[in-house]
Formats: C-alpha cells, sequence, structure tokens
C-alpha cells in the first residue's frame, strides 16, 4: 500500500493559516491543539490564481521533481503569520522519500530535510512543539497522522 501525503502542520485551533480568501483550505484537527491543512490540487490552483505565482524554479520544493510542486511562496505567505512545518510522505511498494522543512516569519527556519527512511518528518514536528504521547511510535503518531494514507484521506 502506498502512502501520499502532503500538507501543512500548525498549532493554533480553528484560525486559518491561509489567508481567508483561500477558500479551498481545509482545516483537520489532530492531536494537542495541531491542525493539518492538506495541500491537494484544488488549493494549489486558487492560491496560483490569487496571488498570481509563477511557476518557475522557486516552485521546486525539493525532493523528486513534482508534476505540480507546491509553491515556495505559498509556504512563505502562510508563514507570515503562524510557525508552519510542510511535510510530504511518497511511498509504494516501501520506495519514496520523505520531505520535511519549517518556516517562520516568511522565512525557512528548518530544512530541507529529505531522506528515503524515516526521520525528517519526525524532526520536523518536534521542532513544533509536538509531545511524544505514552505508547506513541514517533511524532507523526502522536498527531494521528499515520490515518491518512493519502490527502484525499483527511476529511
Amino acid at each position: 500500500m502506498g502512502h501520499w501525503v502532503e500538507c501543512l502542520v500548525y498549532k493554533g485551533g480553528d484560525r486559518n493559516p491561509l489567508l481567508p480568501s483561500l477558500k479551498a483550505a481545509r482545516l483537520v484537527h489532530l492531536k494537542h491543539g495541531f491542525v493539518a491543512v492538506p495541500i491537494d490540487q484544488k488549493l494549489l490552483d486558487e492560491f496560483r490564481a490569487s496571488y498570481k505565482t509563477v511557476g518557475t524554479q522557486e516552485d521546486a520544493i525539493w525532493g523528486e521533481i513534482e508534476p505540480d510542486p507546491v509553491p515556495t511562496s505559498l509556504l512563505e505567505a502562510i508563514a507570515q503569520h503562524h510557525l508552519i512545518a510542510y511535510i510530504r510522505t511518497r511511498y509504494f511498494g516501501g520506495d519514496g522519500e520523505q520531505v520535511a522543512g519549517i518556516w517562520e516569519n516568511g522565512q525557512i527556519v528548518m530544512g530541507p530535510l529529505i531522506s528515503a527512511t524515516p526521520g525528517p518528518i519526525n524532526a520536523a514536528l518536534k521542532k513544533m512543539g509536538v509531545p511524544l504521547d505514552a505508547g506513541a511510535v514517533d511524532e507523526f503518531d502522536s498527531l494521528g497522522l499515520g490515518r491518512y494514507r493519502s490527502v484525499e484521506d483527511f476529511k
């Protein structure tokens, strides 16, 4: 079974980390007051239309080249108001990678962290202050992110 998740994680309850004009942003409540915002094509399209980002090299967000990468300008815009982590998993049949980074005050402060083995996402979540619950395997598990296998699973 594959694992294909791409989202932003921040602490802040019901506050929308995206500018209010982005209606495609969905907030998924996680444990410990953290929220995930899944990054899907609808959100990317709306952001690009609203903020006139250009599909240039600026868009390459590390790791494997994506057919439609997340623009760093999206992460910088959101991080003007929130400390955010960008996390991505791409696994199928045991092969793949994890990617993570943290933005604050519009600047990247950690990353890029890229690895074929687990580690980058948990390092970013730990730096974000995610506690390691008793019985949890790691910070990813502490937030309950393991139950999402794809962006579509965030409901």
